[in-house]
């Protein structure tokens, strides 16, 4: 914060102006630089939360095409078997 102060004698009578600055620019800065750096960690979550969730419907996927296979191959052999 910054002061100023000015005094005029006028014969009799003094005139003293006083200024203050105030630091609400700095605030409104600060302010908007904390929801700034909010922000980009929201969005980072975001975009990790969906690559997660991504890898693990893949997962899951070639799980179940796994399974599948084995099936069909079981199902191949005992139709192969004849019934035997």
């Amino acid at each position: 914060m910054t002061d100023y102060r000015a005094a005029d004698t006028d014969g009799s009578r003094t005139t003293i102006v006083e200024s203050k600055t105030s630091s609400g620019a700095v605030i409104i800065a600060a302010a908007l630089i904390i929801a700034i750096v909010i922000g980009a960690i929201y969005l980072l979550n975001i975009q990790h939360s969906t690559s997660s969730r991504d890898q693990a419907v893949t997962s899951a996927a070639q799980s179940v095409s796994d399974a599948a296979d084995k099936v069909g191959s079981a199902a191949s052999g005992k139709a192969g078997d004849g019934g035997q």
